[in-house]
């Protein structure tokens, strides 16, 4: 069970939201994603940030390219 609290400051109203845990939001990219990749699959994660959202599915695929342009982020 994955449980995300978005924040203000993204810019998309699909990501953010309200600054309420308790809120539902549109859809979740982890949940998404675990859904659709399979073991063989090769996924790249452009703005990837922290690597927060792409974690959880490593579980599912065998490789994944994340990049970020903010080296605080990937670090």
């Amino acid at each position: 069970n994955l449980t995300m609290l978005y924040r203000s400051s993204y810019d998309s109203e699909c990501l953010r939201g309200i600054d309420d845990p308790l809120t539902p939001r549109p859809w979740n990219v982890s949940s998404l994603l675990c859904e659709l990749v399979q073991k063989n699959h090769r996924l790249l994660d452009l703005g990837s940030g922290t690597g927060f959202k792409i974690h959880p599915v490593l579980k599912k695929c065998d490789h994944i390219v994340s990049f970020d342009i903010s080296e605080s982020m990937i670090s």
